[in-house]
């Protein structure tokens, strides 16, 4: 009897952690644009409340090798993502700049895309800019919670009251603002939506020589209990890279825009 009611409180004891274990990693996403992560849209061209896109699928690949399913974590304001991540509310956020203060803060994936920064202009409002140092001497428009420290530019550098790109190009176009900066990828993934910025008439953008390309991470807590996950992660990002599987699956969502691990 004693043995029996041993074994049961070791199972008692052992439940809720092998519970934990079975329970879905959670992964905060920013949804939109494609082709990374955007709601799928219907026959009328409206959105659903399904979550597919680049990073989704990849992110469901990565975990699957370890054995676990994901669910995602969305409409939460960015900066709240990040915080929940440090504060282990969510077990991760995916598709993040290393760069900033956020590099110390977090445990960061290997990269698996990386993005071609451009400087955005009116087209009959040209700027004199040869590296980035040279934006501070003008004003420029951006959005809140987005990172620019790849192109030297903080916070306080920048008007970020715009909403979103739409909002963003109007600032430009109205002239509160002489410039703004972004990833070619980002603006081309709009073509996915039929909004086509790259086209516009008004716009200018070139390359900003000096600016880094921003690579995207998936990033944890460095002392969260995902973080022994990484290093499986990271392995798998190189397999997936070295077989092909990553262009491949740029090329599912992202047609003919370059792909660059």
């Amino acid at each position: 009897m004693a043995a029996r009611l041993l074994l049961l409180s070791l199972l008692f004891a052992t439940a809720p952690a092998a519970a934990r274990a079975a329970e879905p990693i959670t992964i905060c996403a920013d949804p939109e644009p494609p082709p990374w992560n955007f709601w799928k849209r219907d026959k009328n061209g409206e959105p659903t409340r399904e979550l597919v896109g680049f990073s989704v699928d990849l992110m469901r690949k990565l975990f699957k090798r370890q054995g676990r399913e994901v669910r995602f974590i969305t409409g939460r304001p960015w900066a709240r993502c990040l915080y929940d991540v440090r504060k282990h509310e969510v077990g991760f956020a995916m598709d993040i700049y290393k760069d900033g203060i956020r590099a110390p803060l977090y445990l960061f994936s290997l990269p698996y895309n990386t993005l071609t920064p451009q400087l955005f202009t009116l087209r009959d409002h040209p700027i004199q800019v040869d590296s980035p140092e040279d934006l501070k001497r003008y004003k420029g428009c951006g959005i809140y919670g987005a990172s620019y420290a790849h192109y030297g530019l903080r916070d306080q550098d920048l008007d970020l009251s715009a909403n979103g790109y739409v909002g963003v190009i109007a600032k430009l176009k109205n002239h509160y603002c002489d410039y703004f900066v972004e990833e070619l990828e980002i603006l081309a993934g709009y073509r996915l939506m039929n909004e086509d910025f790259l086209d516009d008439a008004e716009l200018a953008h070139r390359p900003l020589k000096g600016a880094a390309s921003p690579s995207l991470h998936l990033i944890t807590a460095k002392d969260g209990p995902d973080a022994a996950l990484m290093p499986g992660i990271d392995d798998a990002i190189e397999s997936m890279d070295k077989s092909g599987e990553l262009a491949a699956l740029w090329r599912k969502y992202a047609g003919d825009i370059p792909y660059n691990r």
